[in-house]
């Protein structure tokens, strides 16, 4: 008796030229403009992490204000995470105790004749950067429209590191101080939010490729474990 490969072999060539590839994913990375508010995708292991609009400081250039909108599903594009840097080069060796504690500081518009803002900020951690550290502080979290709310009718923002009960600012930030221009701002944020969905849409489409994929695959091996005779 004779075993019949036949499906054996037709399966393989099919699946061969029928697996789904994908080219590499293209992203939204724009140009980085002075006091022109941007949007870039993070990327971490090859996989969108979220979408970040930013604009450079006006005092220190490189603490940018961010805000991530991340691409976990359609509903994350609603919403933003406000965050900034500060950083020091006072190499304070007691750096890394700020970690979740919670600074004050003042917000207010430099153009603008708005009221002072007190409010509390909260340290997300620090980083060793070039001479000194990079601190990372927590503005927290909204909706994209209560956002666009909040932030309007501004035109520079400027936030400003105070002394708290258990710190004080100078011990640790040599500049506790920074501004950023708003114009542009409701706009870069649509394109982040309209870059999360598309993310989103795409990563749904190639999950669902990939499930009838593995369907397809299961049949194969269904198939390959079958034995056939021929008298």
């Amino acid at each position: 008796m004779i075993r019949n490969n036949t499906l054996k072999t037709f399966f393989t060539f099919f699946i061969t030229f029928n697996t789904v590839t994908y080219a590499e994913t293209q992203y939204l990375s724009e140009e980085s403009i002075e006091d022109v508010w941007t949007v870039d995708v993070l990327v971490i292991d090859n996989q969108p992490e979220g979408v970040i609009a930013s604009v450079n400081g006006k005092i220190t250039h490189g603490d940018k204000l961010r805000i991530k909108v991340p691409t976990k599903n359609s509903q994350s594009c609603n919403f933003g995470h406000i965050f900034t840097t500060f950083y020091t080069t006072i190499n304070n060796p007691n750096i890394s105790e700020l970690k979740d504690m919670v600074i004050p500081a003042t917000v207010k518009d430099e153009k603008v004749n708005l009221k002072i803002e007190k409010v509390n900020l909260k340290v997300i951690d620090s980083v060793k950067a070039m001479l000194g550290d990079l601190v990372f502080i927590d503005l927290g979290w909204n909706d994209i429209e209560s956002i666009k709310r909040y932030f309007q009718n501004r035109e520079q923002l400027t936030i400003e590191l105070q002394n708290g009960a258990d710190i004080k600012a100078l011990d640790y930030f040599d500049i506790p101080k920074n501004s950023f221009v708003l114009d542009g701002f409701n706009s870069a944020l649509d394109r982040a939010k309209n870059e999360c969905l598309r993310i989103v849409k795409e990563n749904d489409k190639i999950k669902s490729e990939l499930k009838i994929t593995k369907k397809s695959e299961l049949k194969i091996t269904k198939y390959e474990n079958q034995t056939n005779y021929i008298p």
